[in-house]
């Protein structure tokens, strides 16, 4: 059974490129944690499904908010400010963004922070900003 806790992910996404995914990682300096291109199967058991766009993802961060508060704005900070320039120029070719996944668990005390020096850096990059949380409700079904 899961504990009551907040885990958050961060991720950095570039969306819509006809280059290759190689590319990309070529102008960001850094290899994805996952991608794809245009036309890729979905599901391989399924052919019929096909990605609608190409997409490069770098995840950043990986936590429970419980245990590490608001150290996740750190490692955003420092992901945005050593990538800056790449981030930047990307922005204006391709659709970027910025994702910010939460997970409850057992806990409808969800929320999270985002410092000014942070949500300045993302407005000066072009990146948009998605937050999505979820609640897992675990011990109604123990």
């Amino acid at each position: 059974m899961e504990d009551d806790k907040v885990q958050i992910k961060a991720y950095f996404k570039i969306h819509g490129f006809e280059c290759s995914v190689e590319e990309i990682s070529i102008a960001m300096g850094l290899q994805p944690t996952q991608s794809w291109l245009k036309g890729d199967k979905i599901d391989r058991r399924t052919p019929i499904r096909e990605r609608k766009f190409s997409s490069w993802i770098r995840e950043i961060y990986e936590g429970d908010i419980n245990t590490v508060g608001d150290e996740y704005l750190k490692y955003l900070y420092e992901f945005i400010t050593q990538n800056l320039s790449a981030i930047e120029s990307l922005s204006t070719l391709y659709e970027t963004e910025l994702t910010l996944v939460l997970r409850a668990y057992n806990t409808s005390n969800i929320g999270i922070y985002l410092s000014k020096e942070v949500l300045k850096l993302i407005s000066q990059t072009g990146v948009n900003l998605d937050i999505d949380a979820y609640y897992f409700n675990t011990k109604a079904f123990a």
